[in-house]
C-alpha cells in the first residue's frame, strides 16, 4: 500500500502540474502497466479527485487546489543543488532524497521548471563520495538512537590485525564528519562514549534494554573544540603560515575558532584550540614546506617525525 500511495500523490501532482498525459506517458514515468495506470486513475476519480480525459490525454482540473509548496526560483534551485549533492549512492537518505527532489520538481510550473533546470546546469556542487553505509544498518541506528535502546555491534576497528571485535553500546546520535558518518555512543567496555564508523559495523542487534542520555549531553558540545571528531584535552595550538601562502590561507575558515595574526615578514600565525592533535598534524603536512608548527612542541614532533619518515620513503 505505501508504494500505491505514493505513486498515487506522485500522479496527482504529474496531472496538476504538467499540461497532460497520456496513458502510455504515464506508464513511461511510473515503469508500470497499462491496467495500473488506468486502475490508479479510476481509483482517484472515484475518490474525488477532478481527473479529465480529452482526446487520450489526462489532465486535473485547474481550479482544484493542492497544498502547493510556492518556491521561487532561487528557492528551488537551493533546494535542488543541495539534494543532489548529497543523493549520492551509499549515503543512508538517498531513496529519500529523490522523492523530495521529485516532490519539488512536480510543484514547480512548466516556466519556473525550465528556468530551474537552466540555472542548475550551470551551477554544481560537487561532494566527497561518502563511505557507503548499508541502508537497513543505518535505519537500526538511527531507530535505536531514537527509542533509546541498546545495540550490540561487531565491529572492525580497523586494525592491522583486522580484529572483529563485539561491542554493546548506548547510541547516542549518528553525525556526518567530511566524508564518513560516525555514531556516538557509550561503550559498556571502556566505560566512555566512543566513536564508531557504521562502515565497519558488520552486524548489529536491536536489545530491549532502555538507557538514558546523561543530563546536558549534546552532540554539537561533544565535538566543541574538536577539529573535526577529534577527543582529549583541549590544547592550543599555533602554526606560521609561511609569505608565499599566507594570504590565500587566511581566505579560508579551517575552523570557527580559529584565529589569524600578520606578522611584520609577511607571513601569518594561525591560532586555535583543538581537542586532541592527531587531526591537526595531517592537516598541517597538507600544507607541504608552507607551513611552520610553533606549538605545542608534541604537535612538533609529531610533524617532524612523519616528515623524516616521508623522506626516507623517498630516499629508499
Amino acid at each position: 500500500m505505501p508504494n500505491k500511495l505514493n505513486r498515487w500523490m506522485k500522479l496527482i501532482n504529474i496531472l496538476h502540474s504538467r499540461n497532460g498525459m497520456s496513458v502510455q506517458d504515464l506508464q513511461d514515468e511510473f515503469e508500470v502497466g497499462e491496467r495500473t495506470i488506468r486502475r490508479d486513475i479510476g481509483d482517484l476519480k472515484e475518490a474525488g479527485y477532478p481527473i479529465e480525459c480529452k482526446m487520450g490525454i489526462y489532465t486535473i482540473n485547474q481550479k482544484f487546489s493542492l497544498r502547493t509548496l510556492y518556491l521561487g526560483d532561487s528557492e528551488a534551485v537551493a533546494l535542488l543543488q543541495t539534494i543532489d549533492a548529497f543523493n549520492q549512492k551509499g549515503f543512508p537518505f538517498s531513496p529519500a532524497l529523490g522523492a523530495v527532489r521529485e516532490k519539488i520538481v512536480n510543484c514547480l510550473s512548466p516556466q519556473l521548471r525550465s528556468v530551474v533546470e537552466q540555472r542548475l546546469d550551470v551551477a554544481d556542487i560537487d561532494l566527497v563520495q561518502p563511505c557507503e553505509v548499508c541502508d537497513k544498518l543505518f535505519s537500526k541506528l538511527e531507530g535505536a538512537a531514537t527509542a533509546k535502546r541498546q545495540v550490540k555491534i561487531k565491529y572492525n576497528a580497523k586494525t592491522s590485525s583486522r580484529e572483529i571485535f563485539d561491542r554493546v553500546v548506548d547510541p547516542y546520535g549518528l553525525v556526518f564528519k567530511e566524508k564518513a558518518w560516525y555514531l556516538v555512543a557509550f561503550c559498556h567496555t571502556r566505560n566512555e562514549i566512543r566513536l564508531f564508523r557504521p562502515d565497519r559495523i558488520s552486524e548489529i542487534e536491536v536489545l530491549e534494554t532502555v538507557f538514558s542520555i546523561p543530563e546536558g549531553f549534546c552532540l554539537e558540545s561533544f565535538f566543541e573544540n574538536s577539529w573535526q571528531i577529534g577527543q582529549g584535552d583541549p590544547v592550543n595550538v599555533k602554526i606560521r603560515f609561511l609569505p608565499h601562502i599566507a594570504q590565500s590561507a587566511k581566505l579560508a575558515k579551517y575552523h570557527p575558532l580559529g584565529k589569524y595574526t600578520d606578522m611584520e615578514d609577511g607571513s601569518v600565525l594561525y591560532e586555535v584550540t583543538v581537542k586532541g592533535l592527531w587531526e591537526i598534524s595531517r592537516w598541517a603536512l597538507s600544507f607541504g614546506p608552507g607551513v611552520e608548527v610553533l606549538e605545542p612542541l608534541e604537535l612538533r614532533e609529531q610533524v617532524t617525525d612523519m616528515l623524516a619518515r616521508a623522506c626516507d620513503i623517498y630516499k629508499n
